[in-house]
């Protein structure tokens, strides 16, 4: 049994739940080994520093949204003859280094110089 330290959900305004639990930090490794993240939810991030395991669980709207981005931006890049390149796993980090990541866009693209480079 893993006793949790803390424990935090929330609903976003698309109406997808995110969830953060916060285990002793030893026991991260142990649970990356034994559990299948997949049961859990669609995006999973583990902090083995500190114990904290997210998730999230995007709902019909949200992937609807991002799906529709993922079409229209390469239509008006298209129409206004602007070089897109998409990069939908494109990760921002945080301050404290690359092992602190902040933000994974749902959808993110390069657009004009920064997509020919």
């Amino acid at each position: 049994m893993i006793t949790t330290t803390e424990e935090h959900h929330v609903v976003g305004s698309l109406g997808s739940d995110f969830w953060r639990i916060k285990v002793l930090p030893e026991l991260v490794p142990r649970i990356a080994h034994e559990f299948d993240w997949n049961r859990l939810g669609r995006r999973v991030m583990t902090d083995v520093k500190e114990g904290i395991i997210s998730w999230m669980n995007p709902s019909s709207t949200h992937v609807g949204q991002a799906s529709a981005s993922d079409k229209v931006i390469p239509l008006a890049a298209a129409i206004l003859k602007v070089h897109v390149k998409n990069m939908r796993d494109l990760r921002w980090k945080g301050p404290d280094g690359p092992e602190r990541v902040r933000l994974e866009a749902d959808s993110a693209f390069y657009l004009g110089k920064n997509a020919e480079t």
